[in-house]
């Protein structure tokens, strides 16, 4: 007699462990019920995996086969504080997605603004020598492509202005 409430000692007490938890566990033999801290009727199929609504909350809910057969346990488990979990996570990744984007708009746009000074003063240049100010010479500081660019522009300006010195005299 001893013996055999020994199992049903042992899963009382793990559905009292697991009760103050939040987690709702029953135990079968037979189709019989021996432990259960379900406080609503529950219809589940052996060796299953569910997602099921329960006391107006979504559960997952697992049966399976223990002992070799001779008991069920059947284990439903809050899934609604995950979901929120999941939200809160899902939220934190969009707010830093777009932090991340910002923040690297933001420093293309000053890279760009850089690097486009130099053809802007290029192109100013340009329109002053189009007006018929051939003495005007584009900046040259740096060292990078731009300042070639501007020193080619400079030696064809010192080439076309020594072509028209040529052409007056």
């Amino acid at each position: 007699s001893n013996h055999s409430s020994s199992p049903s000692l042992l899963m009382q007490s793990f559905g009292a462990y697991y009760g103050q938890k939040g987690l709702y566990l029953a135990f079968e033999s037979n189709g019989e019920t021996i432990y259960s801290s379900f406080t609503n009727e529950y219809d589940i199929d052996k060796n299953s995996l569910l997602h099921i609504d329960f006391d107006g909350e979504r559960h997952i809910v697992i049966s399976s086969e223990i002992c070799d057969g001779k008991y069920t346990m059947i284990f439903f488990f809050n899934v609604e504080s995950l979901d929120q979990e999941f939200e809160l996570l899902m939220l934190s990744y969009v707010l830093t997605a777009i932090l991340v984007s910002l923040f690297l708009a933001i420093c293309l746009y000053f890279i760009l603004k850089k690097l486009s000074g130099p053809l802007e003063t290029l192109r100013k240049t340009t329109e002053v020598i189009e007006a018929g100010d051939f003495s005007v010479m584009a900046e040259e500081k740096g060292n990078d492509e731009f300042t070639l660019l501007a020193k080619s522009f400079n030696a064809m300006l010192s080439t076309i202005n020594g072509q028209m010195t040529a052409l007056e005299n």
